[in-house]
């Protein structure tokens, strides 16, 4: 019909008028561009093996897409009250991993983070589910270092190369300690325990620590974790900790995270920080796959956090999982984009 026709021209000129919104926008997401060369990369991982292994909800699948939407909306590119420009940042939006099977998913992404690590670039996940954390930590913890060549510099021919071994802190920002004996490769609840596992990670020298974890949390999984050179950063020890009168480090999550990166300065090569959602508070990330009871880190303490994580070089490797847009999406959409931008 004539109507019908009409609302289908009205819809497309409606695009075109975001389409242009977005390239003018003076927020981060004007910044991004389609590719894999830049110095800071954007991977999505829309998957949710974990949730249907663990029989949780699901919709974390639909995470990294809802992410994007908000990336023209937030995140000034000059921000006034911290006088920060990045208009000069350059972040290239890989896309979306896609290969078929779920093992090829895994193994696809850990192939391209391990690329970035190669050639010196920073690399930020959006999940899906944390089930892929083991891939992305096999690619931190070992690769042969080759710098991207410069454009319009020739390809070299490829070499047989030589992974070599890099001492990693493993920093999870999570709720629960994951050491869980589950044997499913898409398993949520045994992250850390198959990363622990693998054999570069003893041989490495690397460590977790668990941060912001709440106090429910049963004795023979943490016992495992800290037997097996793991350390915990309470939540509630950090609601303990005094007042900052640092005058860039203003919340108490800031101070502990911060606290924690001085105290392992100079003893790990690259950090790899993974943020699981649900360790925030319910009123600032409702839109989460579980909710782990009372308590949990404030909006403002995990943007302090990324606004660190960006200010350390050594921080290589940044994942966000979790985020359940079939819950809810705006407000923990918002969250989520707002982590990303203060982490570049």
């Amino acid at each position: 019909s004539t109507q019908s026709t009409w609302d289908q021209v009205s819809k497309q000129n409606r695009r075109l008028q975001r389409m242009e919104a977005f390239k003018s926008s003076k927020c981060i997401g004007s910044l991004i561009k389609t590719g894999f060369y830049d110095s800071l990369v954007l991977i999505g991982f829309p998957y949710e093996e974990g949730a249907k292994t663990s029989k949780s909800r699901i919709g974390a699948s639909y995470g990294p897409d809802c992410f994007r939407r908000f990336l023209h909306k937030i995140g000034p590119i000059k921000n006034a009250e911290l006088n920060i420009d990045i208009s000069g940042l350059a972040i290239s939006d890989y896309g979306n991993i896609t290969a078929g099977s779920v093992e090829a998913n895994y193994l696809k992404l850990e192939a391209k983070v391990k690329l970035t690590m190669e050639r010196g670039q920073t690399t930020f996940v959006v999940g899906g589910t944390r089930d892929y954390i083991p891939f992305c930590a096999r690619s931190i913890m070992a690769y042969c270092p080759s710098p991207l060549p410069t454009k319009g510099e020739p390809v070299a021919k490829e070499e047989k190369k030589v992974d070599l071994l890099h001492k990693t802190l493993f920093i999870a920002i999570s709720p629960v300690i994951e050491t869980e004996a589950e044997a499913e490769i898409s398993s949520q609840k045994g992250v850390w325990r198959k990363t622990m596992k693998e054999e570069n990670y003893s041989k490495s020298g690397s460590k977790t620590i668990m941060f912001g974890t709440v106090s429910t949390v049963d004795k023979e999984i943490h016992d495992y974790f800290v037997s097996h050179g793991g350390s915990v950063i309470w939540l509630d020890s950090i609601r303990k900790m005094s007042a900052t009168s640092d005058p860039v480090i203003q919340t108490q999550g800031g101070k502990a995270f911060a606290d924690m990166l001085k105290a392992n300065e100079g003893v790990y090569e690259s950090i790899y920080v993974s943020v699981n959602m649900e360790s925030i508070l319910a009123s600032s990330a409702p839109g989460v796959t579980e909710m782990y009871g009372f308590g949990g880190l404030t909006g403002e303490e995990i943007s302090e956090i990324a606004l660190l994580c960006g200010k350390n070089k050594k921080v290589r490797l940044v994942d966000l999982s979790e985020f359940n847009p079939r819950v809810e999406d705006y407000r923990t959409g918002r969250l989520a984009a707002t982590i990303f931008y203060f982490f570049s």
